[in-house]
């Protein structure tokens, strides 16, 4: 088989697969809705996106249904070619990266509307001992440095490694203004950003399976949900 013809069937079994696990998660959600045991419903959608990004339908396909072939080769029977299904999975191969270059020259957009009004942040300054009462208390040690946007509506955390949290320009009361730190933090702690951001790409590759746009909702909702029970 092919390289091109295996990443075909990967692409599209990873889909498969994700979207299985998402109907199962939906299912869990329920049930775990009804015991209270929401603190594992977040969790779980780590587990949805690993089947969107490891091709665990793929390998087991082709494992269980390999037969012997020449010279101590194995060809798996589910994967084999004709011209009419060459000719299908070209089409649907061309189809579904036009999709990706459009959906991808979208995101760019946005990203670079979004990084320029970054820009336009400035430092906000806190009391040293307000933050780092709070990094103890929930053992970060990493360095998160703190700005402020007239465009920013809500506290937002941005960025891949060296964290930053942008408020909104407004006056807060001290007690308001630990809580809205508080949170921010535990958004970081508890990698959610890193997870929306897996939702985001994955959106980008399989914008073709009706579920993601479900998914990325959830993995909003649920993410504040559980920092608000953290935070609780």
């Amino acid at each position: 088989m092919r390289w091109s013809n295996e990443m075909f069937y990967i692409l599209l079994l990873n889909s498969f697969a994700g979207a299985i696990a998402y109907g199962f998660w939906m299912i869990a959600k329920s049930g775990m809705a009804k015991k209270k045991k929401l603190k594992y419903v977040y969790p779980m959608l780590g587990i949805v996106e690993a089947f969107f990004i490891f091709p665990v339908m793929f390998a087991y396909l082709k494992v269980s249904t390999h037969v012997p072939g020449s010279h101590g080769s194995y060809y798996g029977t589910l994967f084999l070619q004709t011209p009419f299904i060459y000719m299908a999975e070209c089409l649907m191969a061309g189809i579904w990266v036009l999709g990706v270059i459009f959906y991808l020259g979208n995101y760019i957009k946005e990203y670079w509307k979004f990084k320029s009004i970054l820009k336009k942040s400035f430092a906000y300054e806190l009391p040293a001992d307000v933050c780092s009462e709070i990094l103890q208390e929930l053992k970060m040690k990493r360095k998160i440095t703190l700005y402020q946007n007239y465009a920013v509506t809500s506290p937002i955390v941005v960025g891949w490694w060296n964290k930053k949290i942008i408020f909104p320009v407004q006056d807060y009361e001290e007690r308001e203004l630990v809580t809205i730190l508080y949170h921010e933090l535990v958004h970081i702690r508890q990698h959610i950003l890193e997870m929306k951001k897996i939702g985001i790409f994955l959106k980008l590759i399989f914008w073709c399976n009706p579920m993601m746009n479900s998914l990325l909702r959830n993995i909003d909702e649920w993410g504040e949900i559980a920092c608000d029970r953290y935070v609780c």
